[in-house]
């Protein structure tokens, strides 16, 4: 896995503004789903052996959801849906 030099960074920056909805957030935009680094190749990446999806309910609260940060270390291997509909695959 990669270093994790870069969110050290961050930590030590305050919060950032996200590059597409202009929120203020730490690490991550957890509405926009994309990493506050301002390199990406500096971003730790993980591959998983197994593709993981995850059904979370409307209401709860994306700020609150820690699946959120798992998709973007993980893009390839993360789905999250939104929705109370559970898939039938």
């Amino acid at each position: 896995m990669a270093s994790f030099d870069c969110m050290k960074k961050l930590d030590e920056e305050g919060r950032g503004v996200c590059p597409e909805c202009k929120g203020k957030r730490k690490f991550y935009c957890y509405d926009c789903v994309v990493p506050l680094n301002q390199d990406p190749t500096e971003l730790p990446r993980l591959k998983l052996p197994v593709d993981v999806t995850v059904v979370r309910h409307p209401k709860e609260k994306r700020s609150k959801s820690s699946i959120i940060s798992s998709r973007i270390i993980a893009p390839d291997n993360i789905e999250i849906l939104h929705t109370v509909e559970v898939p039938e695959q």
